[in-house]
């Protein structure tokens, strides 16, 4: 499923997608399914006409919850198991995401 993701980002080609690579590889990482389809669903409400604001927001919510969710430790494991930077990835993307939400007029 990660594949498809990463295709699908680089074909995109728009410079506000360059970080949606680095975000599908986090995803691909944290092992996270519902974090992937959501994912998915926002690249997917940016290809159309008319963006659904509420989609929009449900998606970043589910991204948000998921780096929420795993404790720091749990990004160290995966920093020794894949030798990856996960804890900045999952920091920036955090930051990036919570900036996006505080955008939509129903912020929880």
């Amino acid at each position: 499923m990660a594949c498809l993701c990463l295709r699908s980002c680089r074909l995109s080609g728009r410079p506000t997608w360059r970080a949606m690579e680095s975000l599908c590889t986090l995803i691909h990482v944290l092992d996270s399914d519902p974090a992937f389809e959501a994912t998915r669903d926002l690249h997917a409400t940016f290809g159309q006409v008319f963006h659904d604001p509420d989609a929009m927001e449900e998606a970043l919510w589910v991204i948000h919850n998921m780096l929420a969710e795993k404790a720091p430790s749990a990004f160290d494991e995966f920093a020794q198991q894949r030798g990856m930077q996960v804890a900045e990835l999952a920091c920036w993307h955090g930051a990036r995401n919570s900036e996006l939400l505080s955008r939509f007029r129903h912020t929880r």
